[in-house]
């Protein structure tokens, strides 16, 4: 099973509001673990950042679509 693959299914389901608050969760959690300085952690910080800039491109994504159905 492709956990990116269905971590991008779950984004697909959620609307900006959501996206939003994901994309903060995840900001503040890397700030919280890269503040510990500890090397153990590392695995989870680059797992986070992945699912971070996975939200961030749905995120721009959503922003995108709202703008497109604006103009029409």
């Amino acid at each position: 099973m492709d956990k990116r693959r269905d971590h991008a299914r779950v984004l697909a389901t959620f609307d900006l509001s959501q996206v939003d608050a994901l994309v903060s969760v995840y900001r503040e959690a890397l700030d919280e673990l890269r503040s510990w300085r500890d090397p153990g952690v590392a695995g989870l910080i680059g797992r986070l950042e992945s699912l971070q800039l996975q939200a961030a491109g749905q995120r721009r994504y959503l922003i995108e679509g709202t703008r497109t159905a604006l103009h029409l």
